[in-house]
């Protein structure tokens, strides 16, 4: 599915993203990938899962645009260990510094007047992934793509980023530091 989701990316200009429980794939560290995935994989399968992520994250150095939209909920997730943790978020304060990538945070403190069900990622405007905990749904119809658009532009409107989203991510690793 990694090398699948990896070609949708390949063909598209704009890859934008809703996360509301994880880290977007895009963004993890190796060490969360492998805390991530160690629930249901172990041994190679493990390994090839991990290298694979980080393999799909080279598109990230290329001319592509991204959005991303993590909520603090999915940041507060705790994933490992403090370390992981601790790691990630730094990995995420100098992601906000990449000039293809809008990483916006949504802060638990904003309330938001609809419910995040699942995460998603729209490709351009032909394709929509949606992943689920039993399965994976690729959706090309063109009302429901405008649909998903139309998600995550709302949900947009309530996330902090660049100074703002980095002093959240800083504070949310201190929090991280202080349980180690």
């Amino acid at each position: 599915m990694q090398q699948r989701v990896g070609r949708i990316e390949q063909a598209s200009e704009l890859v934008r993203s809703f996360t509301p429980t994880i880290v977007d794939g895009l963004l993890q560290i190796p060490e969360y990938v492998r805390a991530i995935g160690s629930c249901e994989m172990a041994g190679e399968e493990l390994d090839a899962f991990v290298a694979s992520r980080a393999e799909r994250q080279q598109i990230l150095d290329t001319d592509r645009r991204f959005k991303s939209i993590i909520t603090e909920g999915a940041l507060r997730w705790h994933v490992g260990s403090p370390r992981i943790m601790t790691a990630q978020l730094e990995h995420l304060i100098e992601a906000t510094h990449r000039p293809n990538l809008c990483l916006g945070i949504i802060p638990w403190t904003t309330p938001v007047f609809s419910p995040a069900l699942h995460c998603f990622t729209i490709f351009d405007d032909r394709a929509v992934i949606l992943g689920t905990e039993t399965a994976t749904a690729i959706i090309t119809d063109p009302d429901d793509v405008t649909d998903y658009d139309k998600r995550h532009t709302y949900y947009a409107q309530y996330t902090v980023s660049g100074d703002r989203a980095r002093a959240l991510l800083a504070r949310l690793a201190d929090e991280y530091r202080a349980l180690s």
